[in-house]
């Protein structure tokens, strides 16, 4: 695949002289307080698609103000859920459509925070809009994990899924056997809260770890035979024990 930016209402754009900071930077602007991200392009170098309604409004393309992708698809699974395919109308132009049978397997790594139960929601403007923003985020991300679930079952894709919230026991039985079992340390991880202030190098290790031993779980049960050959799993961080 090219590196590419896209949009099926504008078009594409090459991304190849863009800084990795700059991908980060979009990545990483949460908002209210980190985004928009303003970058200005060239409105010339665009490729029309073939629903690109707004490609010749110039507006859009000299200018583009970019939040976290996790708004609008959080697992980052649009390009599965359409088509497969980029449907930009121009055959002689560099970037290939996106096809079923390039794809070999699907991971997926959803560290989302889980939405929270309340016995008692607040009753202010603030605290209910927050709510239903909440619950509207939480329910597109589970139509999203049901529906690649559903093609994990049927085999129209291989691959695996794990979250933060996920019980690595339901990977067993592994050999070798996973890293942890679910203990009160990798249920207590589920409530760390996303925020902008710095985490301590022990909630950054133990996340780590629990990322990698759910990663390491989900593909040696569902995809072992795109792992590469290695010695058995080892921690990331050892000194931060999951147990």
């Amino acid at each position: 695949m090219q590196n590419m930016l896209y949009d099926w209402k504008i078009g594409a754009i090459e991304m190849d002289t863009w800084e990795l900071a700059t991908v980060v930077g979009i990545s990483s602007a949460f908002p209210p307080l980190l985004s928009p991200i303003i970058l200005k392009l060239d409105p010339g170098k665009w490729i029309k698609g073939k629903y690109a309604i707004c490609f010749d409004d110039l507006k859009y393309k000299e200018k583009l103000y970019l939040t976290d992708g996790g708004v609008y698809d959080n697992m980052g699974m649009e390009s599965l859920w359409k088509k497969f395919e980029n449907e930009l109308a121009n055959d002689n132009h560099k970037f290939k459509a996106l096809l079923r049978d390039d794809i070999d397997s699907v991971l997926v790594s959803d560290a989302g925070a889980p939405l929270a139960y309340q016995q008692k929601p607040g009753k202010n403007w603030y605290s209910l809009t927050k709510r239903a923003l909440d619950i509207v985020t939480d329910q597109a991300r589970a139509v999203r994990k049901r529906w690649l679930i559903e093609k994990f079952k049927r085999k129209e894709f291989s691959g695996t899924y794990w979250g933060i919230t996920t019980n690595i026991d339901n990977y067993r039985p592994l050999k070798p056997e996973a890293l942890v079992k679910d203990n009160e340390v990798t249920r207590g991880l589920r409530e760390i809260k996303t925020r902008l202030t710095s985490f301590s190098d022990a909630d950054k290790g133990k996340l780590i770890n629990w990322g990698y031993a759910l990663a390491d779980a989900g593909m040696r049960k569902h995809v072992e035979d795109i792992l590469v050959k290695l010695p058995d799993p080892q921690w990331p961080f050892p000194e931060y024990s999951l147990k």
